[in-house]
């Protein structure tokens, strides 16, 4: 938990802003400890990787109706890190309409996504055989997330071909 918090101080002092994906991190490993205060049975600690995916996609679901939902920021951060694509770009990106209406879709998307693999993985691990939670849970994630990141990848590489020839 150290990196995260390292890397927000530094980029504080030296930018004075915060760097997004390192305070999910944060967050995330902080609402992993929760499980562990209420006892960790074994159920509960299926589902503990869950709590940090399920409040992630609702914070996703509700920033989507803000001016900037967060998958925004989340790909501003890695779409302008180390000036890969300078911020004046990303700026332009975001006026055009359709890069407005594919960010919001992929915070939906991601949202939905994440919080309902919390919901699948909480059914699971309170009614399915331990073991092939254990065995399946990752693997069915795993493929999800995959599948969501290819088809993130391609719906926002579409976004910024007709942003940029808008």
């Amino acid at each position: 938990s150290l990196v995260p918090v390292i890397s927000n101080v530094f980029n504080f002092v030296r930018r004075h802003s915060f760097d997004v994906v390192g305070i999910i991190v944060l967050i995330g490993l902080l609402v992993g400890l929760v499980p562990a205060v209420f006892g960790g049975s074994q159920r509960l600690l299926l589902v503990r990787e869950s709590f940090v995916t399920g409040l992630l996609g609702l914070i996703l679901l509700v920033s989507a109706v803000r001016h900037h939902p967060l998958a925004y920021y989340v790909i501003r951060e890695f779409l302008t890190a180390n000036e890969a694509l300078p911020h004046e770009r990303w700026d332009m990106l975001w006026k055009c309409g359709y890069f407005r209406h594919t960010i919001r879709g992929i915070t939906v998307g991601w949202g939905a996504l994440l919080l309902g693999e919390f919901v699948l993985r909480a059914f699971m691990a309170l009614r399915m055989n331990v073991a092939f939670v254990l065995g399946a849970a990752p693997v069915l994630i795993t493929i999800l997330l995959l599948l969501a990141g290819l088809v993130t990848a391609f719906w926002l590489a579409h976004a910024i071909r007709v942003a940029l020839s808008a």
